[in-house]
């Protein structure tokens, strides 16, 4: 489940040209079978936009575990509440 955390985190600093703030659910199972997943395994924003996680299924929350030298990352969020964050920072590192 981290690793899944890990990803997603990684993912969210690959920017696109045309990206806008970004809505994700955190749910327990998606239509293709998986359990505890995102909405979205591939989340691509711009710097200044806002990613918001919405908390559709309880026991969920997100958790950032790594990031870019100097970035100030939030603490993990409450469980089953929704958490947005404002990309602030551009990062091209990957960490896989």
């Amino acid at each position: 489940m981290k690793s899944f955390f890990y990803c997603l985190f990684v993912l969210f600093f690959v920017t696109s040209v045309n990206s806008a703030d970004l809505q994700i659910e955190m749910l327990n199972k998606r239509d293709d079978g998986a359990r505890m997943v995102y909405s979205q395994e591939i989340a691509k924003i711009d710097v200044g936009k806002t990613i918001e996680w919405l908390a559709k299924d309880k026991g969920h929350n997100v958790e950032m575990i790594a990031g870019p030298d100097g970035a100030d990352l939030p603490k993990k969020s409450k469980l089953s509440k929704n958490f947005s964050m404002k990309l602030l920072f551009s990062c091209n590192k990957k960490f896989i």
